[in-house]
């Protein structure tokens, strides 16, 4: 959103990319380990904790202690599905995620495990913000809109028309 809170225009998204390598929206928790939290009460840490063992052999153990010290210490978290930025850094984090999501699909297929049918999108969505961060890449916060079913504009929860 821009300052107006309308959507920002491919112009305004040209200009913030000149200075940031990446725009996403941060989510503000009260709480401390929020992401961690989030997942181990619905049951995915067996899975994370497959994906920062294949990020710690693919990209060695600085990449895997950032990443894993982000994911489970941090009050925020990027909502990772939601992002614009510049193709090249896109391009690393594509190469990065489906690396990882590649050996994991695999393994899991290996040994015959069951896996939930969304835990890709919630591996990949949860992994970008600490890849970030890992990268060091310049990242403008920027706020969401959202909409409930009938299409009601919200903004942070709240209704707002």
């Amino acid at each position: 959103m821009n300052d107006k809170g309308k959507l920002l225009s491919e112009g305004e998204i040209q200009e913030l990319l000149k200075e940031h390598d990446v725009i996403l929206y941060k989510f503000q928790s009260k709480e401390r380990n929020y992401v961690l939290k989030w997942n181990t009460k619905r049951g995915r840490m067996k899975d994370f904790n497959k994906i920062f063992q294949i990020i710690k052999t693919f990209y060695g153990e600085e990449c895997y202690n950032s990443m894993k010290h982000a994911f489970e210490t941090e009050d925020y978290a990027y909502e990772g599905n939601m992002f614009i930025g510049k193709k090249n850094v896109m391009d690393e984090y594509f190469e990065f995620i489906f690396t990882v999501l590649d050996a994991f699909m695999k393994g899991q297929k290996h040994f015959n495990l069951k896996t939930e049918l969304r835990i890709c999108g919630y591996l990949a969505e949860y992994m970008f913000g600490p890849w970030c961060e890992y990268k060091k890449l310049k990242i403008k916060e920027n706020e969401r809109l959202m909409y409930d079913k009938d299409l009601t504009y919200f903004k942070h929860g709240r209704l707002d028309i």
